[in-house]
């Protein structure tokens, strides 16, 4: 494949990465972007073809993406949901607070207790995703190839900055 289309396709991840966070987390989103760059760099030829024939379909040669085109790109929203579970580049994240009192797993948590989450145990779950140490964004994608929502995906974080659960 041409570098230039190679090119255009990384433009494509990185204009639907800013469209799938809707602007927040800027840097996470910058890392996992320059982190889906070199990961990819191997898989050019068969990640870039199926990304690149959506973006060609959808939003075309000529033209900017936009918010409305997500819904209509289910490869490129997969691809990218996948890079966010499978780089888990910040496997822990800033503490947070318990706000009430919780019983979790036999375990009790009182109002204010300060926890830090793993990411990682829910990300590479092999109930939810199968063969979870294998990078493939049917992941998902349905049977009929439409993007499908996971409880088990948070790419950065599980509740508020400063509140859990």
């Amino acid at each position: 494949m041409p570098h230039c289309h190679w090119c255009f396709a990384v433009a494509g991840v990185t204009a639907i990465a800013g469209i799938a966070t809707w602007g927040n987390r800027t840097a996470g989103t910058l890392s996992r972007v320059v982190w889906a760059v070199g990961f990819t760099a191997d898989r050019t030829c068969v990640l870039s073809a199926k990304v690149q024939k959506e973006i060609d379909c959808v939003i075309g040669r000529h033209q900017s993406s936009c918010m409305q085109d997500r819904s209509h790109m289910p490869y490129m929203d997969a691809v990218v949901h996948e890079i966010q579970r499978y780089s888990d580049l910040i496997p822990t994240n800033l503490p947070h607070a318990v706000t009430r009192d919780v019983k979790f797993r036999n375990c009790f948590l009182p109002r204010g207790m300060t926890i830090v989450t793993l990411l990682s145990s829910v990300l590479h779950d092999d109930k939810e995703f199968p063969n979870p140490e294998v990078f493939d964004p049917v992941h998902f994608l349905d049977e009929s190839g439409n993007f499908k929502k996971s409880d088990y995906f948070m790419a950065f974080s599980a509740g508020n900055k400063n509140e859990f659960p």
